[in-house]
């Protein structure tokens, strides 16, 4: 979580946000992210992960830290 945190802090976005960067930035072309909402801040929020543009280390450096939590 510190890790993530980092990155948050440095895009200034939320943990949402740079989740849902992630998961577009690291698969491409491969992943659509249909994040739910049920209040128009939630859409607002996902919406917002548009406009962050993670780093190729920091994108490599998410998928490293997700596949430990999931192992």
């Amino acid at each position: 979580m510190d890790a993530l945190r980092e990155i948050v802090d440095i895009h200034q976005a939320t943990l949402g946000q740079i989740a849902l960067a992630w998961l577009t930035t690291y698969h491409g072309d491969t992943v659509v992210a249909i994040p739910g909402a049920t209040k128009p801040h939630h859409a607002e929020e996902a919406a917002g992960a548009m406009k962050v543009a993670l780093s190729g280390e920091e994108t490599e450096r998410l998928a490293d830290l997700s596949t430990r939590v999931t192992h």
